[in-house]
């Protein structure tokens, strides 16, 4: 694939790469920016493991939600080793670094309140309209274990939305 190629399937794929960071990075557009950054250097040095057979799309987004972990796991540790005992972690994030409207969207904060497979489930099918043989590919999870999360997710969200507890 040639550098212009890779910019073009890239540029295409940025919005959509995005929306997705943001709502599992619970809204904060600056932590997702940097991870999306991150994911298509990511993608760029791994050019070569790109499989023209298979979707672009599919492809970066899998790395993206790997980098997602990554960061994840790491700020995780950070947090675990710096950050007062009595802090919050998750309220703390949720407060001060997400975007106002993602904070006032009750969908959006029902779907921050979701575990993380069933959110990106959710996130990916609904939001992204990806196939589920897609879904699979990118979490790396049995297309039944996708299904499944789809089903819960619904019925978490149902219950979130129904009896206003967000």
């Amino acid at each position: 694939m040639s550098k212009d190629q890779f910019i073009s399937y890239l540029e295409s794929n940025q919005e959509s790469l995005r929306r997705f960071l943001i709502v599992l990075c619970h809204g904060d557009k600056m932590t997702a920016d940097d991870i999306a950054q991150d994911a298509m250097l990511k993608a760029w040095m791994k050019i070569s493991s790109f499989d023209e057979k298979s979707k672009f799309s599919t492809w970066i987004f899998k790395i993206a939600y790997n980098t997602y972990l990554d960061f994840q796991k790491s700020s995780w540790r950070k947090n675990n080793e710096s950050l007062d005992e009595n802090i919050d972690n998750e309220n703390f994030i949720s407060e001060y670094s997400a975007d106002e409207t993602f904070l006032n969207d009750k969908l959006y904060v029902a779907i921050d309140k979701l575990p993380i497979g069933e959110r990106s489930a959710v996130l990916l099918y609904y939001l992204e309209e990806k196939p589920i043989k897609e879904i699979s590919k990118i979490l790396e999870m049995p297309q039944s274990t996708i299904m499944s999360h789809l089903f819960r997710a619904r019925k978490h969200l149902k219950s979130l939305l129904k009896n206003n507890r967000l």
